[in-house]
């Protein structure tokens, strides 16, 4: 089911770059941004009613039950951290290749979270991931 689902990730990763592009012909980045946003909040709201309805799921609207108040700031900065990037990403992929920004964008996120998981996640390192990082960081240089 893992490989299912990161089947699923890459290939709508791969392909919604694309559709942006597309589509922010006609209109702005932060009007894409709103309009994506909002359907996106529609979207959800739709399917945790379905699945209260049919009891798939104890969703809730008061976070405050569930979540302390350090993570309801967390959630706060997981949702800047989401939205900057998604604008900024719209902003470049409307102005250059698509294709060239995902590439660099996603190998420097991969260098970035190995960075990150290991420095201050304490997740091990091995000399694998090191030669890995390493490749992606000449696949980068390539594609400049």
């Amino acid at each position: 089911m893992k490989y299912l689902y990161v089947f699923i990730i890459v290939l709508c990763w791969s392909i919604n770059p694309f559709l942006k592009k597309i589509i922010t012909k006609n209109i702005q980045p932060i009007e894409y941004n709103i309009y994506s946003n909002t359907l996106v909040f529609m979207y959800l709201i739709m399917f945790s009613l379905y699945q209260n309805k049919y009891n798939m799921s104890d969703i809730t609207i008061n976070i405050a039950n569930k979540l302390s108040k350090n993570q309801i700031g967390i959630m706060m900065v997981v949702s800047i951290l989401t939205l900057v990037p998604s604008y900024l990403m719209v902003v470049l992929n409307k102005k250059y290749s698509v294709s060239g920004i995902t590439a660099v964008v996603q190998s420097l996120s991969i260098i970035a979270t190995t960075i990150i998981g290991v420095v201050y996640m304490g997740e091990p390192i091995s000399m694998t991931k090191i030669g890995g990082i390493l490749m992606t960081s000449l696949g980068i240089y390539l594609l400049q």
